[in-house]
């Protein structure tokens, strides 16, 4: 009971962390952080308990009425999509809002959940209509500006979007702004009567919140593009860390239960049977019982603050060094990756480096040489190699070295066989995978697979 209040009052931690607004949604809101009492102007009473549209009003600027749509966003995120739209709230007070909302599906014991992460956008919509009235400087944003003619064609594209495209590693062409249903967009296109709508485009690793408007005079339309990459992985990472959370619960209660049945049980024999030959024999089952509880609960120390916070960049070199500072290397002889290099990951990063730094010297028998180097794909990707001259794992492992439980060792040495599932599923919060390709008997070698934009090299920060 106490593990499932401690990972109850971690997610709440990370629930009130969220800088933006965040409601926990069923039919009605279940639950909200600091962040939305503020942007409502209320209290978490006024909140909780009351249905969405409560706070919103009547219709949206487009028209529609808020329920209508309200109900659409709400089923297709309920439905397992990830939903993301222009939204205009009103506070307690009935002050209007225009806020950007990031609906992501969650499960719960057969419920359908929702997550709403809403962001306070009424100052940047203003900037944004500041910047259309200055449109005669587009040369001065930083963001991609690009003006279309209903037929496709490129009339305009600011310094940033030619920027943003080399960063990318495309050609200098602006059309890849566009997004999927741009001609239906201007199927309702009005130059008399401009309305502006917001849509999300995925450009190779990185996700763009466009906001589309007819230009004033023009028979054309204009795209004011921003980059929310970094709000869109937080996002992923957050609902990752609370399905993990749940697999968690029910792991470690289940274990729990099974060891403690045991020490009861055994403790019970004791007590009736103090002057029992089999006493010490009770009492060494009774401890093993205690210690297998020991290794689950240090497990879940770690555990419960994955994906606890939002990924990070991590630069690899500091870390190798504080990692090689909890062992006694002796005349091993470490290889790093060249300063400069990093992840973005979990920030229990460490954790991965020191638990293949732990099974080397744990279970390589004659480690000499540990060696950690980058090979980029080619394709945008890299692959961080980890490997030492040990023993090696045997085929017949490579794969069960990752499940919960498994180890090599034995006797009063014996480890928890949590270390590398804890590797898997640290990397596995921002889409980072790991396997182990070594020859057995001529040392381990564990492949970390970094996708495009997970991994980047230069000079140390």
């Amino acid at each position: 009971m106490e593990i499932l209040n401690r990972e109850k009052a971690q997610s709440q931690a990370v629930f009130e962390s969220t800088a933006d607004a965040t409601l926990l949604v069923s039919d009605r809101i279940l639950n909200c952080n600091a962040a939305a009492t503020r942007l409502f102007a209320c209290t978490r009473e006024n909140l909780i308990g009351h249905g969405p549209l409560d706070f919103s009003p009547p219709y949206q600027p487009d028209g529609r009425a808020s329920a209508d749509i309200a109900r659409e966003y709400l089923e297709a995120a309920r439905g397992g999509t990830l939903q993301v739209f222009p939204w205009s709230s009103t506070r307690s007070d009935g002050s209007i809002l225009e806020t950007h909302v990031t609906l992501t599906p969650l499960a719960n014991h057969g419920e359908r959940r929702v997550l709403a992460v809403i962001a306070d956008e009424t100052e940047q919509n203003r900037a944004e209509r500041e910047i259309r009235r200055l449109a005669s400087y587009p040369q001065m944003n930083p963001n991609p500006i690009i003006e279309v003619n209903p037929d496709r064609t490129i009339s305009y594209a600011n310094p940033a979007t030619a920027a943003v495209l080399a960063a990318l590693g495309l050609p200098d062409d602006a059309a890849v702004f566009l997004p999927a249903d741009f001609d239906e967009i201007t199927k309702t296109f009005n130059p008399a009567q401009p309305v502006m709508t917001s849509c999300v485009v995925q450009i190779k690793e990185r996700w763009f919140n466009e906001t589309i408007c007819a230009a004033p005079g023009y028979d054309l339309l204009r795209i004011y593009a921003y980059d929310i990459t970094d709000r869109v992985q937080a996002m992923a990472a957050l609902a990752y860390a609370n399905h993990k959370l749940g697999i968690l619960t029910s792991i470690t209660r289940h274990d729990i239960k099974n060891k403690l049945t045991g020490v009861l049980g055994y403790l019970d024999l004791l007590r009736g049977s103090l002057r029992d030959p089999q006493l010490i024999e009770f009492l060494d089952k009774a401890e093993t019982s205690a210690d297998a509880i020991r290794h689950h609960i240090d497990f879940t120390k770690d555990y419960e603050s994955l994906g606890g916070t939002a990924p990070v960049w991590q630069e690899i070199a500091p870390i190798l060094a504080v990692v090689r500072s909890h062992f006694d290397v002796g005349r091993i002889a470490f290889e790093e990756p060249a300063p400069g290099f990093a992840v973005f990951a979990d920030p229990m990063f460490a954790k991965v480096l020191y638990n293949l730094c732990d099974n080397s010297l744990r279970h390589g028998v004659h480690v000499r040489h540990i060696r950690i180097h980058s090979e980029p794909d080619g394709t945008g990707g890299c692959t961080l190699i980890y490997e030492d001259d040990g023993v090696g794992i045997p085929q017949d492992k490579k794969e069960l070295i990752f499940e919960r439980g498994f180890t090599t060792s034995s006797g009063s040495a014996k480890s928890s066989g949590l270390g590398l599932f804890l590797v898997r599923d640290v990397l596995a919060i921002t889409g980072i995978t790991i396997k182990e390709t070594g020859v057995p008997g001529m040392g381990s070698r564990f492949e970390i697979v970094i996708p495009p934009g997970k991994w980047k090299s230069g000079p140390a920060e």
